[in-house]
């Protein structure tokens, strides 16, 4: 058990306890889903606002999607009623409950094809549904879009279903040698038909040819049946200041003020930690009063979400599942593997999450990696003339903290393009994180706008070189748009849903001060497991952890792909993962942002060499940082 070694600085805490789903486990890599290159997903881009931004799609791009239909002569379970999804990611697909409406159809004819995988007993409806593909509303050429059935509780398949929806890209040349790929941006929570969306474009041509290209929105986000956690008013854009995906609702934001006023710290940290029980407590009462489907909350796991995959799989024609996840997608396409490791087929994890570890462990890994990145680029300011940091690394490191937390009182002055605006204590911290988290051709121009910022209180080279700071894989604990509720909510919902809690109030005060002082920076707002713990205890789902055995599970070979710097799945857990396959294969990047294929020029070629003709790199192959694009070595060179 740690102890409490030194007094709590208020802002930190309040700051902190706004981001209990932000930056946590894993997120996207950086791939923005409104362009056709890298992008900074956990930065703002141009002239911050009052709150930072994510590079998240305002719109799926899904469309209208169409419902899945049984084969002939049978048909599939009830097909999914209500608003289908829009553009905007607002329109759930919606669920039927075998109880009502139209007579339960009857189960679809088993299949004759002696070589097609087992399908699971009692599931046998699911999978024989045919998707009827459709073009989507945005009208992009070569897509189609659709929706399939899935039961809301695979030990009660009869009951209540919920829908998920796909789009897909058809081969470039319209012959997709290889059938399927599957792509899984990561999160939890994020939309795969975004993804997909923005993505394809960015593959190498003979991926493109060689594969449709499948994207999904997991169970409980995007314009699959999705949870919705606040009421109509509440929503983003509404003006708000609910923060329901953050597991900050305005009463325990009240407790925590209170907390803050507390004489001793660990009185502090333990009322934060029982404000946080509220918060996760709150936030399931919301779910379950406006969701369409209330009983989603305790059906959001991980588990849940690879029996999904495997009906997708099925559904559209494959007898093996060729898949691509990144970040927390490789959590997911590491639970396909140990529930249905005869299905798996060529398999990509990009930035892994190592299933080993707790939340707590997961959590710690992470906060060490991004302090030691920050202490690193502290100890380069130092030694630079013009450095507005002083002394010790130590030091530097409490200075740096006391000026974003005056950004709370007094906000940044911005003035780009003519136009003068302000940058928060969020954006403050975000962009300055980005910018120490990067390769370092990024640190001289951070030194030069900290330097302005902290003597100035002028925040316009922070902000123009926001718009070029790689990603962190962070998520925005100030959503501003509901596709960004949802996609933050189910985040927190899944990460609860994966683990038993462990710990209790007493341990988790303790740990909160103990975080604060070993990783003072990044635990601003990154959070220990302190915070999430009892979030989860509030949340009340039960836990849902994969079954099985990796290591145990004999499928054909799987490449893990991992970064050297990412700062999100620190490296080690990719080197974890594969030697936790008894089929895995590491690729190492040298690199200083989260995710790699379509990232790195070396690591996207040998990606598609793998997918496309099932040829992996050569053992303990490394793949070299690419040169700074362009218009980021101009943005640092001015």
């Amino acid at each position: 058990m740690r102890s409490p070694t030194s007094p709590m600085r208020r802002a930190t805490y309040a700051l902190a306890a706004l981001a209990v789903s932000a930056s946590l486990a894993a997120c996207e890599p950086g791939l923005d889903p409104q362009s056709a290159g890298p992008s900074p997903t956990g930065s703002p881009t141009s002239a911050p606002s009052a709150a930072p931004s994510q590079a998240q799609d305002d719109s799926t791009a899904s469309g209208a999607p169409a419902t899945a239909t049984a084969a002939a002569p049978s048909a599939p379970p009830p097909a999914p009623t209500g608003p289908t999804g829009g553009t905007g990611g607002t329109g759930g697909t919606g669920a039927t409950h075998t109880g009502g409406g139209a007579p339960p159809p009857p189960p679809a004819e088993p299949t004759s094809d002696p070589t097609a995988p087992a399908v699971p007993a009692g599931l046998e409806s699911f999978y024989g549904q045919q998707v009827s593909w459709e073009a989507c509303a945005d009208g992009a050429a070569g897509a189609q879009c659709a929706t399939v059935s899935v039961p809301l509780d695979y030990d009660d398949p009869t009951g209540t279903t919920i829908s998920i929806a796909l789009r897909r890209h058809s081969a470039s040349d319209g012959q997709p040698e290889n059938g399927a790929l599957f792509l899984n941006p990561g999160g939890p929570g994020e939309s795969g038909t975004a993804f997909v969306a923005a993505a394809a474009s960015q593959y190498t041509p003979e991926m493109l040819a060689a594969y449709d290209l499948i994207g999904f929105d997991p169970r409980g986000t995007g314009d699959s049946t999705h949870l919705t956690c606040w009421a109509p008013d509440e929503a983003a854009g509404s003006g708000s200041t609910g923060s329901a995906a953050t597991g900050t609702e305005e009463a325990p934001l009240a407790e925590q003020e209170e907390a803050a006023a507390a004489e001793d710290e660990l009185s502090q940290a333990a009322a934060l930690v029982e404000a946080q029980v509220a918060a996760g407590s709150a936030q399931a009462a919301a779910c379950r009063q406006y969701s369409e489907v209330p009983e989603l909350i305790d059906h959001m796991s991980t588990a849940e979400a690879a029996r999904d995959l495997d009906i997708l799989r099925a559904v559209v024609g494959e007898p093996e599942l060729d898949y691509l996840g990144y970040s927390y997608g490789t959590e997911l396409g590491a639970a396909y593997i140990a529930l249905f490791p005869d299905n798996v087929g060529r398999t990509v994890l990009d930035s892994a999450v190592d299933p080993s570890l707790s939340r707590d462990e997961s959590r710690e890994a992470q906060m060490a990696t991004r302090e030691g990145r920050v202490r690193q680029y502290l100890e380069f300011c130092l030694t630079q003339e013009g450095c507005p940091l002083t002394g010790t690394v130590e030091e530097a490191t409490s200075q740096l903290i006391d000026f974003v937390n005056s950004v709370a009182e007094q906000p940044l002055t911005v003035t780009l393009d003519d136009q003068t605006s302000q940058m928060d204590i969020q954006t403050v911290y975000t962009v300055i994180t980005n910018l120490a988290l990067a390769r370092e051709e990024y640190w001289p121009s951070l030194t030069m706008a900290l330097t302005a910022a902290m003597t100035q209180r002028d925040a316009s080279e922070l902000a123009r070189l926001a718009a070029q700071a790689p990603s962190t894989g962070q998520l925005d604990p100030s959503p501003d748009t509901e596709a960004a509720l949802v996609s933050n909510v189910a985040y927190s919902v899944v990460t609860c849903s994966d683990d038993p809690v462990q710990g209790d109030a007493a341990a988790w005060a303790e740990d909160l001060i103990a975080d604060n002082e070993a990783y003072p920076f990044t635990a601003m707002t990154i959070g220990s497991s302190s915070f999430l713990e009892p979030f989860c205890q509030g949340l009340g789902v039960a836990a849902s952890p994969v079954p099985g055995d990796l290591s145990r599970a004999k499928t054909e070979p799987v490449l893990v792909v991992g970064v050297t710097g990412d700062p999100q799945t620190p490296y080690a857990w990719s080197q974890s993962l594969a030697s936790q396959l008894r089929n895995g294969h590491l690729l190492t990047v040298t690199n200083y942002q989260h995710g790699a294929t379509a990232l790195n020029s070396c690591a996207t070629a040998a990606v598609s060499e793998f997918l496309v003709t099932g040829t992996l790199p050569a053992d303990d192959q490394t793949c070299p940082i690419d040169p700074l694009p362009q218009a980021a070595a101009e943005a640092l060179a001015q």
